[in-house]
């Protein structure tokens, strides 16, 4: 049977509790669940949710910021997937645990949908997804509090590179609890391939 694990019903008062971006006053829904989530053995499932809130620097109720962030959920076979509410493992409000270039207080820009295993969460989140300055592949555990430990970071030496250090991390990888896979790339040089 299908069970939900994630739904944009969390602005409803019957769903919020369940559904509702966490942390966020009043409750409020996911806009959108970019990418594939993953489910784990035990039933948790880990995704990537982006939504808008106010933006408190002005006093126009129109005007919002959009946020980011990877979110996990326990599911069972239920009415609404359980009991259970999702869970923040690091939004658009976390700070980057490895500065690198970033200024002190730099907080996730975008962060990309996560692969789950072992009770664990591994994602790659940057300052600005479009031209990163510092950031990385993390692991979290699928618990609170959600403890980031970078596992590669921008700042990481490529292996059997001397001194470069990655420039960039692609969104895909994949975790099965131990081994995390994922592409990274340095250096400046391109080469055009058809």
């Amino acid at each position: 049977e299908l069970v939900t694990g994630a739904s944009l019903l969390g602005a409803v008062p019957e769903f919020s509790d369940l559904f509702a971006v966490p942390g966020v006053d009043p409750a409020t829904k996911f806009d959108v669940f970019p990418g594939a989530p993953a489910i784990t053995d035990a039933g948790v499932i880990a995704f990537k949710g982006n939504y808008t809130v106010d933006d408190p620097t002005s006093e126009d109720p129109e005007v919002t910021i959009g946020k980011t962030g990877v979110f996990y959920r326990p599911v069972e076979e239920a009415y609404a997937g359980g009991d259970a509410a999702i869970e923040l493992v690091a939004n658009s409000d976390t700070l980057v645990p490895n500065p690198g270039a970033c200024p002190p207080g730099t907080t996730f820009g975008s962060t990309a949908p996560p692969s789950a295993a072992g009770g664990y969460m591994v994602f790659v989140g940057f300052d600005d997804e479009g031209d990163p300055t510092c950031g990385g592949v993390y692991r979290a555990p699928l618990d609170q509090p959600a403890v980031l430990t970078t596992l590669v970071g921008l700042e990481t030496k490529v292996p059997g590179q001397g001194s470069e250090t990655f420039t960039e991390l692609g969104e895909g990888l994949s975790y099965d609890g131990r081994l995390v896979g994922f592409w990274g790339a340095w250096g400046e040089q391109t080469k055009t391939v058809r």
